[in-house]
């Protein structure tokens, strides 16, 4: 993984001032509106994304449980939203009723460093949203992205069959 100046800085020499703010934004055509929410910043933040846009993140308490990239370049996020048992289930309604049933609503993860709100630290873009579990206060739901690295050449490399290759793994 390639990190920037800016995540080296921050890993590396680290602020214990600079916090790292993680938003998320969920959509889908058939909600009212896109839901954009921030999970550690109380008073909301204004942010500034990729494209230029500057934007409003409302708070909401959040659990944001980031998996792991395995060996096919997914991502996975699984976001516990709580307090926000009157909006989902509307939005759930609604998508069920609209002739946009069959699309998966999408989430798009970004976070921002305290010190620079003009442009994300790191992002996660369409991930869909794949699992919807209502919970009392809020729902639990799992968004991941598609595979990205699912494509076979059709030939294994292996030691037994290119013995050449063993001169490239001990170099």
């Amino acid at each position: 993984m390639n990190l920037t100046p800016e995540q080296e800085r921050y890993h590396l020499i680290g602020n214990a001032h600079d916090v790292l703010l993680e938003c998320i934004e969920i959509s889908h055509p058939a909600f009212s509106q896109v839901y954009q929410y921030v999970r550690n910043h109380t008073k909301g933040v204004t942010v500034t994304h990729e494209d230029g846009a500057v934007t409003h993140y409302d708070y909401a308490p959040l659990k944001l449980q980031r998996g792991k990239s395995n060996e096919k370049l997914s991502q996975e996020i699984t976001v516990t939203v709580a307090d926000l048992g009157m909006i989902i289930p509307h939005e759930i309604d609604r998508l069920y009723n609209s002739p946009y049933e069959l699309e998966y609503p999408m989430l798009t993860y970004r976070s921002y460093l305290l010190s620079n709100l003009t442009a994300p630290y790191e992002t996660a873009r369409n991930l869909k949203i794949i699992e919807n579990t209502p919970q009392v206060h809020g729902a639990v739901f799992k968004a991941v992205q598609r595979i990205l690295n699912n494509k076979k050449s059709g030939r294994s490399f292996t030691l037994d069959k290119w013995r050449a290759l063993r001169g490239f793994l001990n170099a």
